[in-house]
């Protein structure tokens, strides 16, 4: 259950060696942007590789009709200096997806961290399996200062009480049921729980380990 709209997403990717790992996830999300993340190549090799996967993710966004940007980093292990660029991209985009499957180990893992920091503007974090020809959605952990105490209160009783929904979640909390709906809402807006159709109910489930 994607909880993305495909007209106003953008792909932030770590350059990689593949094309088929920029083709899937935007084809299976949707987008209207790619961001291609490229390291300067240190060899003649490296930087033909470069070349050939750029020209390709350029066939794949007109094919796909999607924009497609292009930062480039110094090849150097200035962490600050990369944790600042990466940072005023997340500042300026409303709705992510972050590809983690290429790329420098280095970058994926600032990419992480600011999908955490970010966590209410991006809407899954994913690896491509080619092995298995499979978009993985790698888990988005919550950390209580991303959310108020009562969010928090809600999802701790979704935790212990799976596939509860939104009339007995009312009832264990003791609160309006519009009020629980408005928060249900609230935080399946910041991807931290998914709901289910059974029958006239809306089964509600946690979409992230809670902290």
């Amino acid at each position: 259950m994607k909880m993305v709209d495909e007209k106003n997403v953008t792909h932030i990717v770590p350059l990689g060696f593949h094309s088929k790992q920029i083709y899937r996830p935007i084809k299976e999300y949707g987008g209207n942007k790619l961001i291609l993340l490229v390291s300067k190549a240190s060899t003649k090799k490296e930087a033909d590789k470069i070349e050939d996967t750029i020209k390709q993710a350029k066939e794949i966004g007109k094919m796909l009709d999607i924009n497609l940007e292009i930062i480039e980093f110094e090849r150097n292990y200035n962490m600050d200096e990369r944790y600042e660029k990466l940072s005023r991209i997340f500042k300026r985009e409303k709705s992510i997806v972050l590809n983690l499957t290429g790329g420098p180990k280095f970058d994926s893992l600032l990419l992480y961290s600011l999908g955490l920091k970010y966590t209410e503007k991006v809407k899954a974090i994913i690896y491509v399996r080619d092995d298995i020809n499979e978009v993985i959605t790698l888990p988005k952990i919550v950390f209580g200062t991303n959310i108020t105490p009562f969010e928090r209160e809600i999802l701790l009783t979704i935790k212990k009480n799976k596939g509860i929904n939104a009339k007995d979640l009312s009832k264990k909390l003791d609160k309006p049921f519009s009020q629980i709906l408005r928060y249900l809402r609230r935080l399946e807006e910041k991807n931290l729980i998914k709901t289910i159709k059974d029958g006239q109910a809306r089964l509600v489930y946690l979409k992230a380990p809670l902290l």
